[in-house]
């Protein structure tokens, strides 16, 4: 499951170059956030593995959303 966290967020770092990513466990969830965004410093997308939720608060063009699902797929299989 390790590798393929590091992978993700590699791949996560790809994709968002500028922004940092940080991982949130509690329980038996993993939390992904990358950057943040607006006043409140809300994350720009964030990804839970336990109700495989998605939020993005930023506008992507559809070919980055499908390459951001299709990198937390493969990070949600082994969780």
């Amino acid at each position: 499951m390790n590798s393929n966290i590091n992978e993700t967020v590699t791949k996560l770092q790809k994709l968002f170059p500028k922004d940092q990513i940080n991982l949130r466990y509690f329980d038996d969830d993993l939390t992904i956030e990358v950057g943040t965004s607006g006043m409140m410093n809300t994350p720009k997308l964030s990804f839970s593995t336990k109700t495989n939720q998605l939020k993005m608060s930023e506008f992507s063009s559809l070919a980055k959303i499908q390459k951001i699902i299709e990198t937390l797929a493969e990070v949600n299989a082994d969780v």
